[in-house]
């Protein structure tokens, strides 16, 4: 991947963490001690970045690794991640990638009900962010 394509890819990653930040509308926020969960999904084996930050305010960040979870069918794989907002609540959000195109999904529960959800499927470069 050239350099120009792989800054923008970290840019429109940095652009959509920083809007999912503490206060800023458009971010899932939780109020006290709800349970969310972030789901991201794949193409089965895809090379994909993923970047998530928990009900805690812990962003996780990986760049090109393969989603080892639950096989959905049609080709798909899923992983999630599970937490519990604090005594005061908190902003979350996740997005994923795929720099070689193919499907990518993500979607965010709060106390199982859905809140958030973003797909893409284009041939070269896709992103879903859910915030």
């Amino acid at each position: 991947m050239s350099v120009c394509a792989r800054f923008v890819s970290v840019l429109v990653l940095s652009v959509a963490l920083l809007t999912g930040g503490v206060g800023v509308a458009g971010a899932v926020v939780t109020d006290s001690y709800d349970s969310a969960r972030q789901v991201m999904c794949s193409a089965t084996g895809a090379a994909v970045d993923v970047s998530y930050t928990n009900t805690y305010g812990n962003t996780t960040s990986r760049e090109n690794v393969s989603l080892r979870g639950r096989p959905i069918g049609g080709g798909h794989t899923c992983i999630s991640v599970d937490s519990r907002s604090g005594e005061y609540g908190d902003s979350i959000g996740t997005s994923i990638s795929d720099e070689s195109g193919g499907y990518v999904y993500c979607a965010i529960y709060v106390n199982g009900r859905k809140v958030a959800e973003s797909e893409d499927d284009s041939s070269y470069y896709s992103s879903a962010f859910c915030m």
